[in-house]
């Protein structure tokens, strides 16, 4: 006796139904179990690409796929907020530069006072 293979199976319908369950005023938290391959990824698809979630912005994390050793909490931030995101980077990078310049001032301030004082030679500690 041969094998058994089934192909392609349409969830459209269900995708749809879930679509309509999903833009409806009911707040709710939804997951979406299965085995690796089993077409989770494919039903979302569907749900996404159907009528009622035109408007709806969806979000992909494959965490699986690391590309770089940022926290999921910092990814989903950034894919949800892109521009405070960005922001937020910046001014971190900001607050970096400056205490790098501000370390040199203070050094550059604090070798200006003690120089000749008992002995102490700022350029050996240069």
């Amino acid at each position: 006796m041969g094998s058994l293979k089934i192909g392609h199976i349409s969830t459209s319908r269900q995708a749809a139904a879930f679509a309509r369950r999903i833009a409806s005023d009911e707040v709710k938290t939804y997951f979406l179990q299965g085995s690796w391959g089993s077409g989770k990824s494919e039903y979302l698809r569907a749900v996404k690409e159907s009528g009622p979630l035109k408007g709806f912005t969806f979000v992909e994390l494959e965490l699986w796929k690391p590309k770089d050793k940022q926290s999921l909490a910092s990814k989903i931030f950034s894919v949800t907020n892109p521009r405070w995101a960005k922001a937020w980077t910046l001014l971190g990078w900001l607050f970096i530069g400056l205490a790098v310049i501000g370390s040199t001032v203070l050094a550059v301030k604090y070798c200006s006072l003690v120089e000749g004082m008992d002995g102490w030679d700022c350029t050996a500690h240069r």
